[in-house]
């Protein structure tokens, strides 16, 4: 298990390989002294798994290699959903929702990606019982049955996470618990707040709040800090494009 420093300075490293990562690609769409190019880029809002989205637009990487890009905000599968319907031209999401679009026929290409490790955490409020929390993997995830645990949307990596790690557990995610979608970090940030979930299935930054800002919770499991072995190596978050595009 990796300690909180390691993994902040993994982050750091990732980060800013992935925001000069994303700047390459770029480079090639057009000259800088020619007209920019407008482009619509579905993304996440509030979500650390697209910080070199975020890093690119406010610090005009974009702008410097001739895109003008406008950012179209979407939670869970919709960011995939509103570039696959060809209301964006480029969209920040989860490469599973990329693999599997693209397994039905989409044309759809992975241009960069921005994200290795899943940067999600299974977390409870502090008043919730955990009797198995220093049990190895995957028992601490036995005392979620029974519980409201919260996910952005139904289809999202944050859905097909949880449901991985509670039958890794032996438990049924139709039966054993009751998966409730609440939106991006911060709806889902306020629904552990406000009792409305028991856990979450969160996704950077809600459990660092969670844990160590506000204090209202604990952690079941670290899915990017050594959880479930099928994580350890994986491509989690890119950007995607079309071939007519390209």
């Amino acid at each position: 298990m990796l300690d909180r420093e390691t993994l902040a300075r993994s982050w750091r490293r990732r980060l800013i390989a992935g925001a000069l990562a994303l700047s390459l690609p770029l480079g090639f769409a057009a000259s800088p002294a020619a007209a920019a190019e407008k482009v619509k880029m579905s993304t996440f809002q509030a979500n650390l798994c697209c910080f070199t989205v975020y890093v690119a637009k406010q610090l005009g990487l974009f702008d410097k290699h001739g895109v003008d890009v406008e950012l179209v905000y979407g939670t869970g599968i919709q960011v995939a959903n509103i570039m696959i319907s060809g209301s964006a031209e480029v969209g920040a999401f989860a490469v599973e929702h990329g693999v599997a679009v693209a397994a039905k026929g989409q044309d759809v290409k992975l241009l960069v990606l921005n994200q290795q490790l899943p940067p999600l955490s299974l977390i409870v409020r502090n008043d919730v019982p955990t009797p198995n929390a220093d049990k190895p993997y995957p028992q601490m995830v036995r005392d979620l049955k029974g519980l409201k645990i919260g996910i952005s949307s139904a289809g999202a990596s944050t859905d097909t996470t949880l449901q991985y790690l509670l039958r890794e557990a032996g438990l049924d995610p139709k039966k054993d618990v009751n998966i409730v979608p609440v939106g991006d970090p911060n709806t889902m940030l306020a629904a552990l707040k406000n009792g409305v979930i028991d856990g979450a299935m969160a996704v950077e930054p809600t459990q660092t709040i969670a844990l160590h800002g506000i204090k209202i919770a604990k952690m079941v499991v670290d899915v990017e800090g050594g959880g479930a072995p099928l994580f350890k190596e994986y491509a989690y978050n890119g950007m995607w494009v079309r071939s007519a595009f390209l």
